[in-house]
């Protein structure tokens, strides 16, 4: 998970383990060895960003780390691949509930991860910007990643409601996305509905009143990352062009 960033050696299996030991794994027991881990992949990210803390073309420095960023994105383009590959392979079964999953917890893991790339800018975290250095952003990157991908999130935009610019745009889009997630999160715990979803073939689901519903719940989470990001009132939206898209 260390040793192979990128090149042959990192396969499928590789990248999913170590992307998700960042994003969403806990310790078990003794967390010390669980965080020399994390903290070891963390220092082979940000020890060969070679731009990491120069400064651009305004002078400003650049404090999102890009190798971590990209590995990121390409995790998350590599599952929605994964999804089509098992509609083939598992002749579609399980389409709409694997559907409804990546369109909602799979996105919310892969923001939470952007999100945290974006929160070692002073600037979006609202904390003193420390020394430039690796060490420095390992310790905050470390504690960001402890919160779980509903936490982190919820972090940010506690971090900017009082923004009196952003507040109310930003207040309707936290109530929008947990609004949806909770919606998914109680159509999961619904034994028929779960059971429905995993069983509804692809070719009913535009007609189908329970997939309509999820359908919109997932919708609504979308729209509401959306804004999060790439609507122009959001703090996130500079970096998410400048840094998250090209």
């Amino acid at each position: 998970m260390i040793h192979h960033i990128g090149g042959e050696e990192d396969s499928n299996s590789n990248t999913t383990r170590r992307i998700l030991l960042l994003l969403e794994a806990v310790s078990i027991g003794e967390s010390r060895a669980f965080e020399r881990v994390r903290k070891g992949i963390l220092l082979r990210y940000l020890q060969e960003d070679r731009g990491l803390f120069q400064r651009d073309h305004s002078n400003r420095i650049r404090w999102v780390p890009l190798f971590l960023l990209n590995d990121l994105a390409r995790y998350w383009r590599t599952m929605t691949v994964d999804f089509a590959y098992k509609q083939f392979d598992r002749g579609n079964k399980g389409y709409a509930l694997r559907s409804v999953k990546l369109g909602i917890s799979r996105k919310l893991m892969f923001a939470s991860g952007l999100l945290a790339c974006f929160w070692c800018d002073p600037e979006i975290s609202g904390i003193p910007a420390p020394q430039p250095r690796v060490q420095n952003l390992i310790a905050s990157l470390n504690e960001f990643l402890s919160w779980t991908p509903l936490e982190r999130l919820a972090l940010f935009f506690s971090k900017h409601l009082a923004d009196a610019r952003e507040g109310d745009f930003l207040r309707q889009t936290a109530l929008a996305l947990f609004g949806a997630y909770d919606g998914f999160i109680e159509m999961l715990n619904t034994p028929e509905v779960r059971d429905h979803l995993e069983k509804l073939p692809p070719e009913q689901v535009h007609t189908d009143p329970i997939f309509k519903n999820a359908r919109a719940i997932r919708g609504q989470f979308r729209q509401a990352v959306h804004d999060m990001f790439l609507d122009n009132r959001s703090p996130l939206y500079t970096l998410t062009i400048d840094k998250g898209v090209f």
